[in-house]
């Protein structure tokens, strides 16, 4: 094999790593799988499904985390999915424009935005 095929594969293998998440419910990190094109296609797709597309997607998204959590579903709570989606999108993107301010993921996950 090439080595640029060897490289691509070795790049593969690395977004499929597990991502680390803070529980607040719990105080402690746990792990979850990255979401596969499936997942993402299946956000996209109930996002704007109807008027009922709130639903569609907290189902979706607890789907996904269901499938995706390392560990016991029942040790999470729902104040978890806000820092468990978080460290999802930081997978794909790192910052977040809010109120013209553009900040880093890690910067709200780790709580150091400050309120004006």
């Amino acid at each position: 094999m090439s080595d640029n095929f060897k490289n691509v594969l070795n790049e593969i293998k690395n977004l499929r790593k597990s991502l680390n998440f803070f529980s607040p419910s719990n105080n402690k990190e746990f792990q979850i799988s990255p979401l596969s094109l499936k997942q993402q296609k299946s956000i996209i797709e109930n996002g704007f499904s109807s008027s009922l597309s709130i639903l569609f997607f907290n189902v979706t998204f607890f789907n996904i985390i269901k499938e995706n959590f390392i560990g016991d579903i029942k040790d999470l709570n729902t104040l978890d999915r806000v820092n468990i989606s978080l460290s999802l999108r930081q997978r794909f993107q790192m910052n977040i424009r809010m109120k013209m301010i553009m900040y880093t993921i890690f910067q709200m996950l780790s709580k150091k935005i400050k309120k004006k």
